[in-house]
C-alpha cells in the first residue's frame, strides 16, 4: 500500500527525480486529496503532465485563468499550459494570479529550474521565496529533473524535499550538499520506478526519501509492486567477471556467456 507523505501546511516543497520517477504522480495525489492543495491551487504545467478533466485548464491565456480565480477565490484548481514562446512573461502573470488570493493556497511549478535556476532566477520567484516563508498563506510545490540546476535560494527555502532514485552524479552531489545528512548511498539505494511507456503500465512502484528541515529524513514506499526477477538490493551494483575464452579448436564455435540478469535503472 502506498505511503503518501503529508504536506506540512503552506510550505515550500521540492520534488527531485529523473523522468518517470514518480514526482508528478505524487503531486497529482496531493492535488486530489491533500488539504488546501485540493481546494485552491494553480499549476504551471510546462511538461504537459496535468491533463485531467477535473481541473480548469487555460492554454496560453493568462487572462482566462485570472478571471477564473477572481470569480471564485475560495475554490479553484487551475492548470496553466504555457504557449512556450514567452515563458518568462507567462510565469509573471501566473505569479500575479496566485497573489490575487489571500486565502491559503498552493502554486505548483513543474520543471522549476526554468524559473529558479543556478544562473538565473525569475524576479517573481524571488518574491515568492522571500514572503512564502513568513506567511502561512502561500505554499510552493516545485518539481525538477535537474537537482544540480535548481537555485540554492529555492533549496534553502525548502521545508520539505522529496527525492527519488537518480544515477546522475551531478544531481546526486547537489542533493547531498544541500540536504544533509543524505548520502549518495541513500539515493542509489532507493527502489526506482519502472514505467513501461509502450503499455502505459507502472511495472514497479518507487521508494522516495522524505527530508524535513531540522528533522532528518525517512524512506517511504509509494506502493508495494516490485518487478519480478530482481532479487538483489538496488544499492549493490552487479560486477560481472569476464573470463577469458579458451579456444578449444578451430572447428568449434565460440560461446559467449550471457549475464544472468539485467538491472533496470531509472
Amino acid at each position: 500500500m502506498a505511503q503518501i507523505p503529508k504536506i506540512p501546511g503552506c510550505e515550500t516543497i521540492l520534488l527531485l527525480g529523473p523522468v518517470s520517477s514518480g514526482k508528478t504522480w505524487l503531486a497529482r495525489q496531493w492535488l486530489a486529496s491533500a488539504p488546501i492543495v485540493s481546494e485552491r491551487s494553480i499549476t504551471i504545467d510546462t511538461a504537459a503532465q496535468f491533463m485531467d478533466g477535473s481541473y480548469f485548464h487555460s492554454w496560453g491565456n493568462p487572462k482566462l485563468l485570472c478571471e477564473r480565480v477572481r470569480d471564485n477565490p475560495f475554490y479553484f484548481r487551475c492548470v496553466y499550459h504555457p504557449a512556450g514562446d514567452a515563458l518568462d512573461e507567462e510565469f509573471y502573470w501566473m505569479s500575479n494570479a496566485i497573489w490575487m488570493v489571500d486565502n491559503p493556497r498552493f502554486f505548483i511549478i513543474e520543471e522549476c529550474h526554468e524559473f529558479a535556476g543556478i544562473y538565473k532566477t525569475h524576479p517573481m520567484m524571488k518574491t515568492m521565496l522571500r514572503y512564502s516563508r513568513h506567511r502561512d498563506r502561500l505554499g510552493l510545490i516545485c518539481t525538477s529533473q535537474r537537482a544540480a540546476e535548481v537555485s540554492t535560494a529555492l533549496t534553502d527555502a525548502c521545508r520539505m524535499a522529496i527525492i527519488f532514485n537518480t544515477d546522475q552524479s551531478q544531481n546526486q552531489d547537489a542533493i547531498c550538499r544541500r540536504f544533509g545528512p543524505i548520502t549518495v548511498k541513500d539515493i542509489t539505494g532507493l527502489r526506482p520506478c519502472i514505467y513501461n511507456d509502450v503499455s502505459k503500465v507502472c511495472e514497479q512502484h518507487p521508494q522516495c526519501i522524505v527530508w524535513l528541515r531540522g528533522q532528518g529524513f525517512k524512506v517511504y514506499d509509494l506502493g508495494d509492486k516490485i518487478k519480478s526477477g530482481e532479487n538483489t538490493p538496488w544499492n549493490q551494483e552487479e560486477q560481472q567477471e569476464q573470463e577469458p575464452l579458451e579456444e578449444e579448436s578451430q572447428e568449434e564455435d565460440l560461446q559467449v556467456a550471457l549475464p544472468v540478469r539485467t538491472v533496470v535503472r531509472s
